[in-house]
């Protein structure tokens, strides 16, 4: 990619910055350069940049996520949206609840606290793909857990996302595990699973 700029001072300098397309980086990059300066010239003026680069970004799959380490980019697409609110009226959205999907059909529960809802709300669309990262990672729930990972995604003030535009056709579209009438008749009385039942196939 490239990026220039005029620096707002007498001694002006264009800047060219490269990025090769099979360069993987982290989420900013810095680029220093001088401008010229004659024999005779004030000290070279430092422009120094820092822009996110995204291009083929390295990421973990869900399944390896644990809570050994707070320093993961994943790469999935949220599927499914769900507000938790309170008992006020008019009700109030305490939570924003959200499951991810990767490439290999992994699914991963995620939280968006009351206090960023409105910062993240906007950026995420159900059925989109992104790059998260900056996230923190916590047990998921003891009880109705809606997908069979240990842990949960949780978002905080210094997570960062950025939409994919060139997501594969492969890429699975829903999170789901199909079980059957013996399975679910199982897990009456017993509040660790969230089972949901979308239709009936005949």
């Amino acid at each position: 990619m490239f990026c220039h700029c005029v620096l707002p001072t007498p001694h002006r300098c264009r800047v060219a910055v490269l990025a090769s397309p099979s360069t993987s980086v982290s989420f900013a990059s810095v680029a220093s350069v001088s401008t010229w300066a004659a024999p005779s010239a004030p000290p070279p003026i430092r422009a120094i940049f820092v822009f996110p680069f995204w291009h083929r970004m390295e990421y973990s799959l869900l399944k390896d996520v644990t809570s050994e380490s707070q320093h993961w980019t994943v790469r999935a697409r949220v599927v499914r949206f769900a507000e938790y609110l309170s008992n006020d009226s008019p009700p109030k959205i305490l939570r924003l609840d959200l499951i991810l999907v990767d490439k290999e059909g992994k699914a991963m529960e995620g939280q968006i606290p009351e206090n960023w809802i409105p910062l993240f709300k906007p950026q995420l669309k159900e059925e989109f793909v992104y790059y998260i990262k900056f996230f923190q990672v916590r047990n998921a729930r003891a009880t109705y857990c809606p997908v069979d990972h240990p842990y949960m995604l949780r978002f905080t003030a210094h997570t960062k996302v950025h939409e994919v535009k060139n997501v594969q056709d492969t890429f699975p579209k829903y999170a789901c595990a199909p079980a059957t009438y013996d399975v679910l008749r199982s897990r009456v009385g017993i509040t660790k699973y969230c089972s949901d039942a979308i239709g009936v196939l005949t």
